[in-house]
């Protein structure tokens, strides 16, 4: 598996039909997504082969159709996906993303107390350190020169 995920938004609608399902052929997929895009069989299998192409699925012959199946499960990818918007931003702008999140989620009680206790356990740091592209000379969101 690649260390990117590198997937795109109508990938990721492929990919959460096979997760929901375990395993699908295209007309799955198909009958899954027709509900909610306007997608051709043609656009469907062209998705499913570049998700086997970028080793995400697996296919395998039975009778008429492939059967995919996913190759990293839906939280591995998912924390993949976080990890790697985190690591493209600069460190200083990353609680920001946080709290844009938990302010766009809808969360039960039950999950607003596991977050509670995740920050409670959150080892803090005195300064965090810019990460800005360095060739600017300064970081832009704090008006500092980067180091």
């Amino acid at each position: 598996m690649k260390q990117h995920l590198n997937i795109t938004n109508s990938e990721m609608a492929v990919m959460r039909v096979i997760w929901s399902m375990g395993k699908a052929n295209s007309a799955d997929v198909e009958a899954q997504i027709a509900e909610r895009q306007n997608w051709t069989v043609a656009t469907i299998k062209t998705l499913l082969g570049r998700l086997v192409k970028k080793e995400m699925l697996a296919k395998v012959r039975g009778g008429r159709f492939y059967t995919y199946t996913a190759n990293i499960s839906e939280d591995e990818a998912l924390k993949k996906m976080g990890e790697e918007l985190l690591s493209e931003t600069c460190k200083t702008r990353q609680p920001m993303i946080l709290s844009n999140l938990i302010k766009s989620t809808s969360l039960t009680s039950e999950d607003v107390k596991q977050l509670k206790i995740l920050l409670d356990q959150k080892e803090t740091v005195t300064e965090v350190e810019c990460t800005c592209i360095k060739d600017f000379g300064v970081c832009i969101h704090m008006g500092q020169y980067a180091m």
